[in-house]
């Protein structure tokens, strides 16, 4: 057993003593280099300034979910690849939650409008 642990733990001494402990670098210490602050070019600034999307004012009033889920749009029902009649819009998903629709070449997400409820007979 003394033959083995010798074995082992002999080479890791001789290395310590022909190395020196000026050699050992600290493990807290990066070995990458250090990152350089650049600035922003003109066209990073202008990519990070607010970009304007297209408003459509459309509602969701529901979603029918089923094999071919549907969704009701301004009172009108709409599939998945469906246009939108007032609009020069194209339905491309249907969530359990939103409407994913395609309008100017931009991805809008619609969500169902809430109703609330205010009291008294209907």
């Amino acid at each position: 057993m003394k033959k083995f642990l010798v074995n082992i733990f002999f080479p890791f001494i001789l290395v310590n003593i022909a190395l020196g402990e000026e050699n050992y670098r600290d493990p807290f210490v990066s070995l990458l280099p250090e990152e350089k602050k650049v600035e922003q070019s003109t066209l990073q600034r202008e990519m990070s300034q607010e970009v304007s999307l297209p408003s459509l004012n459309v509602k969701v009033h529901g979603i029918l979910w089923s094999d071919t889920p549907l969704a009701i749009i301004d009172g009108e029902v709409y599939g998945k690849g469906d246009s939108l009649k007032k609009f020069d819009a194209q339905i491309l998903d249907i969530d359990k939650e939103k409407v994913l629709i395609l309008y100017n070449g931009v991805i809008l997400e619609k969500s169902i409008e809430k109703l609330e409820y205010k009291g008294g007979k209907p």
